[in-house]
């Protein structure tokens, strides 16, 4: 099982296994750091004692798709990619995962579109 599917899927995290997938403790926090993709992008997860997830959220342009890139590592493989322009970081904890859920989004990378009440929502955090 990834840890997308163990954050996603699971009401109550297990705080023994997820150290697993590379999560640390410090103080009340499971803290998960890792760049990817060649040190392209960060990923940052944090996940308090109550299992509130927080990660960084973001808001990007698409500017070109479907650009040609070849990509294979032990959890990744791309043969297109596209290239975005960072719009807005949100604060920790504006759009965690559980608010997500709460709108209908089960999982990050997969998703096409967006609900009209989230994006009624992150107009309202945006102001």
């Amino acid at each position: 099982m990834t840890i997308e599917e163990e954050l996603f899927r699971k009401t109550k995290i297990d705080f023994d296994k997820i150290s697993e997938y590379g999560f640390k403790k410090d103080k009340s926090l499971y803290k998960y750091s890792k760049n990817i993709m060649n040190n392209t992008f960060r990923v940052d997860i944090e996940i308090n004692n109550d299992g509130i997830v927080k990660g960084n959220m973001y808001k990007f342009k698409v500017l070109e798709v479907n650009i040609p890139y070849e990509y294979k590592d032990e959890n990744l493989k791309m043969q297109k990619v596209m290239k975005i322009d960072l719009l807005t970081r949100y604060e920790k904890g504006k759009l965690s995962f559980n608010k997500l859920k709460d709108f209908g989004v089960n999982a990050i990378r997969s998703q096409r579109y967006m609900p009209l009440a989230l994006s009624e929502y992150i107009h309202k955090i945006e102001e």
